[in-house]
């Protein structure tokens, strides 16, 4: 549980809602009544939603990275994206495509390194990257599981999903 008071009277807490559970719990919600009230998956024209989740970074700052805080945080995410996924799956069968990455990854102790920002270890520079891709549209991609992937190969990912080619802008660019 949380273990924090929210609201105090006649106070205004700082980051009240960013650094805890709350804000991409928030989040989560706002893109479900986007894809409701946007229509998304009613026609034959690709839709895109960006979703930008936060808090455990904030969090982890704020409290630091192996705090009760930091692990109430993953564990509501955890609850909150299987919910969203599970809810993706009703609406739309497999027939969507969902990315989840970071932005950087974090020290948690190793060599007796902590946090991020500092280093460019592996541990801070390597990211989750998980794809779900509906079987329909896997043939237009090459999957490479031994490979190493890059943020920068997920924009031609889409553009090969959506049946279009992105200008090859060099290596360094996916």
């Amino acid at each position: 549980q949380f273990p924090h008071v929210i609201a105090v009277d006649g106070k205004q807490p700082r980051n009240v809602i960013r650094d805890t559970p709350f804000g991409d719990q928030m989040l989560l919600e706002l893109a479900r009544d986007a894809i409701t009230a946007t229509h998304m998956g009613a026609d034959d024209v690709s839709d895109l939603l960006l979703v930008g989740i936060s808090g455990g970074d904030y969090a982890g700052h704020r409290y630091g990275p192996d705090s009760v805080e930091i692990h109430d945080y993953f564990l509501r995410l955890d609850e909150q994206l299987g919910t969203f996924v599970d809810e993706l799956d009703q609406q739309f069968g497999e027939d969507y495509v969902l990315i989840l990455t970071s932005d950087h990854g974090d020290s948690l102790g190793d060599d007796g390194r902590w946090g991020h920002g500092f280093t460019v270890f592996p541990e801070v520079m390597r990211i989750p990257l998980i794809v779900h891709v509906p079987s329909s549209l896997r043939a237009r991609l090459e999957t490479d599981l031994a490979g190493v992937a890059f943020a920068t190969d997920i924009t031609p990912t889409l553009y090969a999903l959506a049946g279009e080619t992105p200008a090859d802008l060099g290596p360094q660019f996916g």
